[in-house]
């Protein structure tokens, strides 16, 4: 019986806990008691019980209406409050109505504010929902011109929340500059920037009008090459940049200037990293490059480098690898 009192008294506390704090973080109390409040809300919200209880018990509108409130402290810890709360699914759910509030402080002079929201906004972007709202409220067009001007510690959010956003926004953000804005970004000195920029180059020349685009910039696929043969780059750039190298790769052209740009060593080396998206990417990379004879001539002389990731563990590298061998060793 004794175990259970404290159990209860917790529950009993717990009932009363929320309704006061959302009694304190209300505008008719003294700052330094809102102050407190908030803070107390942000350090309960890591922890998903808690953040259901705020949700369910209302708090999520109460804490939204502080993102208008005139005390900077006050909306960098409201901010803080749903970057938190957004890593929970039941929070990015109660979120997703607040995303016009949350982008009406983009130019907030507060740094952490603004990282905040953008954290928020990424780990809403990772809904559907989520990310039909942003492309509604016309963000694609904001979030280009953040990605020129923010700084590092907020663009790299910036850059992840585009990135899901492009698979529904390609055409969008190709009418407003994102595929030149994020070639600039391939040269910050910013790992997660880069690697998330050469994503979504990957994403913006899905479809046709991006191939074109990419086609005829005469640099690109020698950047992208770069890239991939430098081995100080994360693994992660490096097999980004294949992701994109092979989307732009798709069309003849694309292939034709691929092969010329002697891409197939340094995906050859790519290919025997000990990461399972570098063999991927690697193998889908070689084998869109192998369609045309000069590369299919190359890879023909290497083809006991692809032979054994056919028994891969790895179910898509063995898929791969087998369709890699196919087209490397196709005859008319």
């Amino acid at each position: 019986m004794s175990k259970t009192v404290p159990f209860g008294a917790s529950l009993a506390f717990e009932e009363r806990m929320f309704p006061k704090l959302n009694a304190e973080i209300q505008f008719d109390r003294d700052q330094e008691t809102r102050e407190r409040a908030l803070k107390s809300l942000c350090d309960l919200s890591h922890n998903q019980v808690k953040a259901y209880q705020i949700c369910s018990l209302g708090l999520m509108d109460s804490i939204g209406k502080i993102l208008d409130d005139p005390n900077d402290l006050c909306r960098e810890l409201a901010t803080e409050i749903f970057a938190v709360m957004c890593t929970h699914n039941i929070g990015r759910d109660a979120a997703l109505k607040f995303i016009p509030k949350l982008s009406e402080l983009f130019s907030e002079k507060n740094e952490n504010t603004r990282k905040n929201v953008h954290k928020a906004l990424y780990y809403s972007s990772e809904l559907i929902r989520g990310v039909t709202q942003m492309i509604e409220k016309k963000l694609i067009p904001v979030f280009i011109n953040l990605l020129k001007t923010e700084i590092n510690d907020v663009r790299c959010w910036i850059i992840q929340t585009f990135h899901n956003c492009l698979r529904f926004a390609s055409d969008e953000a190709l009418q407003n500059q994102g595929f030149e804005t994020l070639k600039e970004l391939l040269e910050v000195d910013n790992e997660i920037i880069v690697e998330y920029s050469l994503r979504s180059l990957a994403e913006i020349t899905f479809n046709s009008a991006g191939k074109a685009r990419a086609n005829s910039d005469e640099k690109l696929a020698d950047f992208l090459i770069t890239i991939i043969k430098n081995k100080k780059r994360g693994v992660e750039v490096r097999s980004a940049a294949c992701a994109a190298l092979g989307s732009v790769s798709i069309t003849s052209h694309g292939k034709i200037k691929s092969v010329d740009c002697k891409a197939l060593s340094p995906l050859c080396d790519l290919l025997q990293e000990d990461n399972s998206e570098a063999k991927l990417m690697s193998l889908t990379c070689i084998s869109i490059l192998s369609e045309v004879p000069d590369g299919r001539s190359y890879m023909l002389q290497r083809v006991e480098l692809i032979r054994p990731y056919v028994m891969s563990k790895d179910e898509l590298v063995a898929t791969a690898a087998k369709e890699c061998l196919r087209v490397i060793q196709w005859k008319p």
